[in-house]
């Protein structure tokens, strides 16, 4: 991937109007804008010329000012540069006139096409900021608010991971289990439509449950015995899944079915649909729930 460019516009001026520029610079700056000057930037000792050739085929944009002191000879040698490197891509060339110009300055064919900034009319930053970046301000401040939105959103996102890895380790959870303790924190739907897909298997049963207006009992047993599943990670203790009066219902006669085998065969079904969660939480989940299923056959 290619590198982002250090600095946003390449400030080509006469050294004789370097105030000017400057102040412009610092304006500019106000915006957001990086701007490259030559005195801020080339470092004692270093070659002026290459670290200039760095910067011009970098940039995605130049600004050229034309002020009362007419062009630099280094600006002369910019102009050639910035000229033949827009002829060969894509780099925006935005003559200015700075509020000191006497005379127009007479330009190559190749600058008379651009658009101008004269800092001797109203608004000529807002006009500059638009040549750099190539769009108007307003369309561009629209764009920095959908990328604000969509960054809180993923500081957001990151937050919740924090908050959710910081938790599980506060309760010596492993952070792994967090999407699988999320999906059985849903024990309600689980049961209904595992335990519905089950019954279908045995519509006898299913028929006598609603005979005896059991099916909905049904339902909260398998919820209750996913609960002894959620609680066994979440303490990472195996005999949570054998705490006898657990599920509350598995102990009375009264709502005791006919045949444990529905049990099985929901959590056979259950285990066949569990998302693709991380492997490790997701073998942990199989063998929690094969516990549980002997323990229902032992009984």
């Amino acid at each position: 991937m290619q590198n982002q460019a250090e600095f946003d516009v390449f400030l080509c001026h006469n050294s004789e109007d370097k105030l000017e520029v400057k102040e412009i610079r610092n304006r500019l700056k106000q915006l957001g804008i990086r701007s490259w000057l030559d005195e801020q930037e080339l470092v004692a000792g270093g070659s002026w010329l290459t670290r200039l050739q760095e910067q011009i085929v970098q940039v995605d944009s130049a600004a050229i000012f034309f002020g009362g002191h007419g062009i630099g000879k280094v600006q002369k040698y910019e102009i050639e540069i910035l000229s033949n490197e827009a002829m060969e891509r894509k780099l925006a060339l935005i003559p200015v006139l700075l509020n000191s110009i006497i005379e127009e300055p007479e330009l190559s064919p190749l600058l008379k096409l651009r658009g101008w900034v004269d800092f001797r009319k109203p608004d000529p930053v807002k006009k500059l900021f638009e040549g750099i970046k190539g769009k108007p301000i307003d369309i561009y401040l629209q764009e920095l608010g959908i990328k604000k939105k969509a960054l809180d959103q993923q500081l957001r996102e990151v937050e919740m991971e924090i908050k959710n890895v910081t938790s599980s380790l506060k309760r010596d959870i492993d952070p792994g289990l967090n999407a699988v303790l999320e999906w059985l924190n849903g024990r309600q739907s689980l049961a209904r439509k595992y335990g519905g897909l089950a019954l279908k298997k045995n519509l006898e049963l299913k028929q006598e449950l609603k005979e005896r207006n059991e099916l909905e009992l049904f339902y909260i047993e398998i919820d209750s015995y996913l609960e002894l599943v959620l609680y066994a990670l979440l303490g990472n203790d195996e005999s949570l899944l054998y705490e006898p009066g657990i599920p509350m219902l598995a102990d009375d006669e009264n709502y005791k079915f006919s045949s444990t085998a529905i049990y099985i065969e929901t959590f056979e079904i259950l285990k066949r649909n569990i998302p693709d969660f991380e492997a490790s939480a997701k073998r942990k989940l199989e063998n929690y729930i094969d516990q549980l299923a002997n323990r229902l056959l032992s009984e």
